[in-house]
């Protein structure tokens, strides 16, 4: 190689050198890694503002429904039937059991019984 050509070539060029000079294309190193660094900022900024606004949302969201939730509770409270708490409530298993004959109750059974022969508990 000539002189000439080593002391061209040989150092090493800044960024702005490197975008003046298109032969020099092959080596953006600093530029990709200052483009690489700016992709990681600008996702980074896009994160913490999506997550904000979203945050931000949810914590309005939950502040409206306590509000409205409050406001409906106070100018439009549920009436009291003093009826409705004096009837007594039938128990669950007596009113299916008055509701079920007597085979399908025994087949119910025979399903249930044979289900945990099949599955045991461990």
């Amino acid at each position: 190689m000539s002189q000439l050509f080593k002391a061209q070539y040989s150092r090493t060029y800044s960024y702005n050198e490197q975008l003046q000079h298109p032969h020099m294309a092959a080596f953006y190193t600093r530029g990709q890694l200052f483009m690489q660094t700016t992709l990681l900022s600008q996702a980074l900024d896009l994160l913490i503002f999506g997550m904000g606004t979203v945050f931000i949302f949810l914590g309005l969201l939950v502040i409206a429904v306590n509000v409205l939730s409050r406001f409906i509770s106070t100018f439009f409270p549920e009436p009291i039937m003093p009826d409705a708490l004096a009837t007594p409530i039938k128990s669950t298993a007596s009113a299916i059991q008055n509701d079920i004959d007597n085979d399908t109750l025994a087949a119910i059974q025979a399903a249930i019984h044979q289900h945990r022969n099949k599955h045991p508990r461990a």
